[in-house]
């Protein structure tokens, strides 16, 4: 089984959790946000959009 990941949908998620970690009051959101990225790209392979792709 294969899970990929756009660069867009990976930027959104960084923001998104960011912001909901500043909102639970975590002392450093961006951080925690990082991590969670991190942990998504080592389960994910990254994949780039191919041109045309709508």
């Amino acid at each position: 089984m294969s899970l990929y990941v756009t660069l867009p949908t990976l930027s959104e998620v960084l923001y998104v959790a960011s912001k909901i970690y500043a909102l639970a009051g975590v002392g450093d959101p961006n951080g925690e946000a990082l991590l969670l990225a991190l942990w998504l790209t080592a389960r994910a392979s990254v994949a780039q959009l191919a041109e045309g792709w709508r």
